[in-house]
């Protein structure tokens, strides 16, 4: 059977990919780091005899880097540009923005964003890239089913860079592209399926499984389960842009159409690309394990070799002079008769042939390769946590400072997720039509409380939006180092007993209790008719003869400067005072 148009695309693709400069192929790099991110590093050896350690520097590496970047919480928060002049930016009580934010929240919640960016970031520290795809699936059926006038689900995946084509490989731009191709494999009964679910699908061919899998990432891509009935077969998606502006797709095998020319209506491609470290005149990025590969080969082969003479000179050879010796055994306690010569010594009789030791330069050797990738890296003790600091002040100014190598990673990490926001939207204005968000509001009490809210996403159709990624620097204290932080702000009279409580981390029981007792306390001691704020009671509660002596300092400093203390609220005049009384000492 012939080949469909499309797929002469992808084997441009692959084409180029096989044409990419190096030592060895594009997909083999790809299977390489693999294998030596997940331990197998003496592949293709012929050292049959050499033992064969693994001290695996490039996951310690690789995982440490993911975890400094991924501990932030991220957050994405959307702005209202422009709209047209009949939407008025509102839908009842809430702004359009705070309805179409609470459905990011709620995609993102659904996606398991926190673990996606793990598992995306891990990817392309190995292979160098990694796209997430956005599609609208329309069998499946949003809140289990309970209205059937609302039907389809937005769904995103992650997409091994060796799977994705760009139309125009010399840019990482996805906007510019003419065409993009997502490539994978699924189980024959799915595509079929999905093939007869098209009305207008007029070619009712059978789909046939194929074992086109040695392009896929990895050497377990390329090991499939063997079933005659629900085998696998190799697909493409092409995403290409029409002359109106929109995005056109179209699915098929190597022989067959599964629907063609779709026109989808977006605007923009439903791709987001992920590089660790972009390469100039291509969109596949340069991984961290491609690098590392040559240092780590030469940490295992030098302490397999060292490991080798120990096993060879760890237990010396015996020589024995066989004239005089019957027969030697090395039973432990057994009795060995000899004929010796008066005079002669034991040692010409038998002896041990030591061997020579080896250089301990070796050891120092590897020592030193792991020193320089570290700080080839930018690795160091901060960012490994061999550090024992005094206060978390230094904790978090030298992470920061240790973080400062991955900054363009962060940075692609989160233009990365701007375009996943942006499908989103896109898909949204779409397909979703009028649909429930649940959304979060304050109650007449100031409680926060969630409500189910009816909008027409159509709207985002005329509407300019734009997206900010907010991030929440979470990694640089612990529990314990915030209750230590707060501890000692409170000592110094900068926060109140309230604002500790409420700051402290939820392990305190009955939290809230104490709280709400603290502040019942408080509003008890402020005298009627007054109009101080209940919590600075907290924060006044100073000795009789501390205020003597701040107001005799007071009271020495000049005119102006008195009259600029005097000038601050009371909240804040107290530790102004404290402070320039600590610094005078």
């Amino acid at each position: 059977m012939a080949d469909v148009k499309e797929w002469k695309l992808y084997e441009q693709g692959k084409d180029y990919n096989n044409n990419l400069i190096g030592e060895a192929s594009y997909y083999e790099n790809i299977d390489t780091n693999v294998a030596f991110y997940n331990g197998d590093q003496w592949r293709n050896s012929k050292g049959k005899n050499l033992p064969k350690p693994v001290f695996n520097i490039i996951r310690k590496a690789i995982n440490y880097f993911v975890s400094v970047i991924a501990t932030s919480n991220i957050g994405v928060s959307l702005e209202q540009l422009s709209m047209n002049d009949i939407d008025d930016g509102k839908d009842g009580e809430l702004k359009l923005t705070e309805i179409v934010n609470a459905e990011i929240d709620n995609l993102l919640e659904k996606f398991g964003m926190e673990y996606l960016q793990r598992e995306a970031l891990t990817d392309a520290a190995v292979m160098g890239d990694i796209a997430s795809h956005l599609y609208f699936d329309m069998s499946k059926k949003p809140y289990r089913g309970l209205n059937d006038n609302i039907k389809g689900e937005m769904c995103l995946e992650l997409v091994d860079g060796c799977n994705v084509m760009f139309g125009n490989a010399n840019t990482t731009d996805i906007e510019s592209q003419p065409y993009i191709i997502v490539i994978g494999r699924a189980p024959i009964k799915q595509l079929q399926k999905e093939k007869d679910s098209i009305k207008a699908n007029t070619n009712k061919d059978k789909l046939e499984q194929d074992n086109d899998f040695n392009f896929q990432a990895g050497d377990n891509g390329k090991i499939e389960v063997s079933d005659a009935d629900n085998g696998k077969a190799l697909y493409i998606i092409v995403y290409e842009r029409t002359d109106k502006g929109t995005i056109k797709a179209t699915k098929c095998t190597q022989s067959s159409y599964i629907y063609q020319d779709i026109d989808m209506g977006y605007e923009r491609y439903p791709i987001s690309w992920l590089v660790w470290e972009k390469q100039k005149n291509q969109y596949h990025g340069r991984a961290v394990a491609t690098g590392m590969i040559p240092n780590q080969i030469a940490i295992n082969k030098t302490f397999a070799m060292h490991i080798y003479n120990l096993m060879r000179t760890a237990f010396p050879t015996l020589l024995y002079d066989k004239n005089k010796i019957n027969g030697f055994s090395n039973e432990i306690g057994a009795q060995i008769g000899i004929d010796k010569v008066a005079g002669e010594s034991l040692g010409n009789i038998a002896t041990y042939l030591q061997g020579t030791n080896a250089s301990s330069q070796s050891i120092e050797l590897v020592n030193q390769i792991t020193t320089f990738t570290k700080e080839c890296l930018g690795i160091n003790d901060a960012l490994l946590g061999n550090i024992n600091p005094d206060n978390t002040s230094a904790i978090k100014v030298v992470q920061k400072a240790s973080t400062a190598p991955l900054e363009n990673v962060k940075s692609n990490l989160y233009h990365w997720i701007e375009g996943i926001v942006s499908g989103m939207l896109e898909i949204m204005s779409v397909n979703y039509g009028v649909r429930p968000v649940v959304t979060k509001v304050k109650d007449a009490t100031g409680k926060e409380i969630k409500k189910v809210v009816m909008f027409d996403f159509e709207k985002l159709k005329n509407i300019y939006m734009t997206s900010k990624i907010d991030v929440g620097q979470s990694s640089y204290f612990s529990d314990d180092a915030i209750a230590t932080e707060l501890g000692n702000m409170f000592d110094r009279k900068i926060i109140n007993a309230v604002q500790l409580l409420e700051r402290m981390p939820s392990t305190i029981p009955d939290k809230q209790g104490l709280i709400d007792e603290l502040k019942g306390d408080i509003i008890g001691q402020v005298p009627e008719g007054t109009s101080q704020d209940p919590t600075q009671v907290l924060q006044t509660g100073v000795t009789e003869e501390e205020a003597n002596t701040m107001a005799q300092y007071v009271d020495a400093l000049p005119q102006e400067i008195q009259a600029e203390l005097k000038a601050l609220p009371d909240s804040k005049f107290e530790s102004v005072v404290k402070q320039m009384m600590m610094q005078d000492k």
